[in-house]
């Protein structure tokens, strides 16, 4: 999930190769939760035989060390190989799973559970039909490798994966021959070829990169479902499928932190712009539709696009989408802008995505989770949604759960980037970390906050080798942004916690006149039996208090607003005598919503403006 550019010749600045020790403050109760909790809840299900999704138990019949039938989703093995890899960052045992990943890889490299369990009955070829999510669980079994190696249980999964990826390496160069269009979706497979490649030093995984790429423009009659419809090195706007967007760029990335390819990162500028300056969510969320049509405006040609961006400022609140692995899909590609361009940017959105999004995603007990991440919730919506409107301890597409579990493990790692002879903060929280920069400085590091509830940070720098270096805190945006050096003396920053109200930009209308609260980078949320008619002041006061939200301690807001004393009941109604009552307000951090059962929910609330 996290790219190890040490050694990549482009990259500005680079996560660290030691292990961050992370302890306390919310990150730590939520990485707390993901290890005890959310892992075992997570491997129970997997490894159930009778479960609908059957993952352990469809390696054993692949492997011929059981009978019966491929179950469970297509892309099945790739989720349980994500959970592997959050299992072996938490330092767990997983050699017996690697183990029996070995013994179902077919002899010329190919893994695939289905397809190789229907082979033996002859009703199946391999790469049949793209959705059968063939490289997606190839890549994720390459990012778990990446892991497992770093954590001294890669050896085996190295063998598994150097054959899988030769595999794909010999595939990649005949269709390269035949100019034959190949594209894949949710391609993970990007990502986890890059990391092949670093680990091993291998050229042909990088070639295998460069070739995936590059049979993507012979594809013909490409949607936007897939971003395949132009032309990769053409795209300059979010288009498509939101999941399968961002792990492209992504693995774009990568090849640009390999090979310095100008082209390839101007469109990744372009993209990153418009995404978050037009189509993301102030949570961070990402493809704001369950079902879209691209092109758009399009009536003869525009296709089907499931969870898609929409056009410009188009972001509903009750209807959001905002599938969790998209915003993961998004810290994936925005670390890796990071490493290219050292822009505090990138990690502002890493840290609004994480706070209001993936921690919103997954219950305090790690047990329950979003599919997608709405921004309202009324009692009633009067029609079909697919997904469920609270969080569910299963559902059939499990991707995000598993994707969740491995973030919750590499979060540490956001907290620090490395330059030749500068040290980054990134996401700020408690930790200590050993640091080796390439200048030859040498020192530990150990980080005391608790951000995001104070904004107090400070640091201690211990066993310095006395090498210079410099250290550059990270400004937030809600502080302006950028980075500000300290003295190594006294290294220490604070940032003003002072609510603050946001509104949106004119062309999007569902938040037209309506405000947003957010303190810090966490954003508020209203949470009661009935907010229809709910009013905030624009010059509103806040009062804050610590308080103990589903064991989790956290700071709330109060403030003085209204509340309409008769809302409509139809579609239009004359205004009549309705008034504004005042009301106390409560609001929580948005993470912390739907713990305390089915009310509803906004985040944007209409606001009253002062006269002048």
């Amino acid at each position: 999930m996290i790219a190890d550019t040490n050694r990549s010749p482009f990259a500005k600045a680079h996560m660290l190769s030691a292990q961050v020790r992370q302890e306390g403050g919310i990150i730590g109760r939520r990485r707390h939760s993901a290890e005890t909790s959310m892992i075992p809840h997570l491997l129970d299900i997997f490894s159930d035989p009778n479960s609908f999704f059957h993952a352990l138990e469809n390696f054993r019949i692949a492997a011929g060390e059981s009978d019966g039938e491929f179950r469970g989703n297509v892309y099945g093995d790739g989720d349980f190989y994500k959970l592997l890899e959050g299992m072996v960052l938490f330092g767990q045992d997983i050699s017996a799973y690697a183990s029996l990943i070995e013994r179902a890889q077919e002899q010329d490299g190919y893994i695939s559970t289905k397809q190789i369990i229907a082979s033996r009955k002859g009703q199946m070829v391999r790469h049949a039909d793209q959705d059968d999510f063939e490289e997606y669980n190839f890549g994720h079994l390459f990012t778990l490798t990446a892991a497992a190696c770093r954590m001294g249980q890669g050896e085996t999964l190295l063998r598994v994966s150097k054959k899988a990826a030769d595999y794909l390496y010999n595939r990649y160069l005949m269709a390269l021959k035949d100019k034959k269009a190949m594209s894949a979706v949710c391609p993970s497979h990007y990502m986890g070829l890059a990391e092949l490649y670093r680990l091993t030093g291998e050229e042909k995984y990088l070639s295998a990169l460069k070739a995936a790429l590059e049979l993507r423009k012979y594809v013909v009659n490409g949607t936007d479902d897939n971003q395949d419809e132009i032309p990769l090195y053409e795209q300059r706007e979010m288009r498509g499928h939101a999941v399968r967007a961002t792990y492209l760029y992504a693995g774009a990335a990568d090849l640009c932190l390999e090979t310095g390819d100008r082209a390839l990162e101007e469109v990744l500028l372009s993209c990153w712009d418009d995404m978050v300056n037009k189509k993301m969510y102030i949570t961070g969320g990402l493809g704001a539709l369950y079902t879209g049509a691209s092109p758009f405006g399009d009536l003869i040609n525009a296709k089907r696009v499931h969870q898609a961006f929409g056009y410009e400022y188009q972001l509903p609140n009750i209807t959001a989408y905002n599938e969790t692995c998209a915003s993961l899909g998004g810290i994936m590609w925005a670390s890796r802008m990071f490493q290219l361009f050292p822009d505090s940017k990138y990690i502002d959105f890493i840290e609004r995505a994480a706070y209001n999004l993936a921690f919103a995603a997954v219950s305090p007990d790690g047990n329950k989770y979003f599919y997608e991440n709405m921004l309202r919730r009324t009692k009633e919506v009067g029609y079909f949604l697919m997904w469920p409107r609270e969080r569910s301890d299963t559902f059939k597409c499990f991707c995000c759960p598993t994707n969740l579990s491995r973030f919750m493990a590499h979060l540490p790692q956001y907290a620090f980037f490395c330059g030749d002879d500068v040290l980054y903060t990134g996401l700020y929280m408690p930790c200590k970390a050993h640091i080796s920069l390439k200048n030859g400085a040498e020192f530990d590091i150990e980080e005391v906050t608790d951000y995001p509830w104070d904004g107090r940070v400070s640091f201690r720098i211990s066993a310095c080798n006395g090498v210079p270096f410099r250290l550059l805190a990270r400004v937030p945006a809600f502080e302006g942004g950028g980075f500000k050096e300290l003295d190594i003396n006294d290294p220490a920053i604070e940032f003003d916690m002072t609510p603050r109200l946001i509104r949106a930009h004119a062309k999007l209308e569902e938040n037209e006149s309506s405000v947003c609260v957010m303190r810090g980078p966490v954003v508020y949320c209203a949470e009661m039996e009935d907010l229809s008619g709910l009013y905030l002041s624009s010059n509103a006061e806040f009062t804050s208090g610590r308080a103990d939200l589903a064991g989790e301690s956290v700071v709330v807001l109060k403030t003085k607003g209204w509340r309409l004393d008769s809302t409509p009941s139809n579609l239009y109604e004359e205004v009549g005598g309705a008034a504004l009552v005042p009301e106390e307000i409560s609001l929580i951090p948005y993470f912390e919503w739907d713990n305390s059962g089915f009310k509803e929910m906004r985040i944007w609330i209409p606001v009253r403006y002062d006269v002048k």
